[in-house]
Formats: structure tokens, sequence, C-alpha cells
């Protein structure tokens, strides 16, 4: 019987709860009431904090499975960018440069025996288009943009060659080949180096020089010229 009480006391005080708000609880001092509705905020919060919790976790995994698929699916996987400094042949008759982006483990692979095709009568052994594949940096067919940049001295902005040929300009040639030697992408661009009059010189030489003494800065000019490349299937 003392159960069936408690029982409906409970009742009637949840009953008056959902009637009366908790404002007017508090006003009129219905504790019984108000610690009914502080209850059921407590647990509603609870259950809705929770499942919000599993939902955001769940679309967590979601999001970073996505995230994962789209890069090994969609975005290629050579480098974004890179940097080289380029070496001058200096034994070369015109002004050449190169630079090596393969790693030195896929370097040595190319030059293993492994890499290489079988001699035949026709043909001298070379490395195969499978190596090539499994070697290569650039994915085909996306575009890269190589951007040269010169430093040349003033002197050659002034130079003339023969027949009156302007020697500051000049054509910047990039070719892009693997390690067989076959050119895969190639571009080209003109550089003009920008004259400078004697006058002009004589007055940068003499608020510089002291900067020219000190070797801090050349009497050199920048020229930056930007190739798009876009490797082929090799």
């Amino acid at each position: 019987a003392v159960h069936r009480v408690h029982e409906a006391a409970m009742h009637r005080a949840g009953h008056r709860a959902s009637e009366t708000s908790l404002w007017i609880a508090v006003l009129e001092g219905k504790w019984d009431v108000v610690q009914n509705k502080v209850l059921r905020g407590a647990t509603t919060a609870a259950v809705y904090a929770a499942t919000a919790s599993i939902i955001s976790t769940f679309l967590l995994f979601v999001a970073f499975f996505l995230v994962v698929a789209f890069r090994f699916i969609v975005v290629p996987t050579g480098p974004s960018s890179t940097h080289q400094e380029l070496i001058f042949d200096v034994t070369s008759s015109a002004p050449v440069a190169s630079a090596s982006f393969l790693s030195e483990e896929k370097r040595a692979y190319l030059r293993s025996p492994a890499a290489f095709t079988k001699p035949t009568a026709d043909a001298p052994a070379t490395i195969s288009d499978k190596a090539l594949r499994r070697a290569r940096v650039l994915d085909p067919g996306t575009r890269f943009d190589v951007t040269a940049t010169l430093v040349v001295p003033d002197a050659a902005a002034a130079a003339t060659g023969a027949g009156g040929v302007d020697g500051g300009m000049f054509q910047v040639y990039a070719s892009l080949t693997n390690e067989r030697g076959d050119a895969i992408a190639n571009a080209t661009r003109p550089a003009t180096l920008k004259r400078v009059n004697p006058e002009v010189r004589l007055l940068r030489f003499v608020t510089r020089w002291p900067l020219y003494a000190l070797g801090l800065m050349d009497e050199t000019q920048t020229q930056v010229r930007l190739l798009p490349i876009r490797p082929r299937s090799r």
C-alpha cells in the first residue's frame, strides 16, 4: 500500500510538473515539481548529447574515409611542387643547365639490370617502358608550371652581337626527358633584359657603390620565366 501511494504521489508530481512551468513552480515554491522538471530536462539533454556524439563520430569517420578515397583516386600522386638548382654544363657550346627530379632509389632502380630490356640483333638493351612507368615522378597529362629564375649581369643588356642583334634577347627552352633520354614535354619562352642607359648605370653605381664594394649587391638583373609543362604518357 505504501508503494502504491508513493507511485501515485510521483505520478501526481509528474502530472503537476507537466502542467506547471518551471518559473511558476519556483515562484510558488513547488520544489517537487522543480526537481521533476530538472531531472526530466537533464535526462533529455543527456540522451540528445549521447545521440549527437554517436552521430558526429560516425560522420567523422565517413568524412575521413571520403577524403582518403578522394586523395588516392582523384588527386595525382606526383609532387605538387619541387625546387631544384640548375647545374650548367660548362663544356657545352650553348648555355645548357639540367636538373634531376628522381630520387636516389628510383635512379638506382633505373640503372639496375632489372629495368633494361633484353638486347636483340636490331636494338641494344634499353630501359623498358614498364620500368619508366614504375619510376614515374610526374603524372602524364597533368600540367606543371616550371619557373626558371635567371640572374644575369647588367653588362649583357648592353651587349650587341653580330649583325646588330641585341645581346640582351634570348630564348629560354625547357625540355623534360625521362631517364632513357626521350623528350616527354617541352616549352619555350622569350626573355629580354632591360636595357640600362650609361647615365642610369652611373647613377646607380654612385648610389650603391658601398654595397658593391662590400659584396652585398651585384650589378645583375633577374629574369623569371614561367614555362607550362604537360608530360606525355612516358
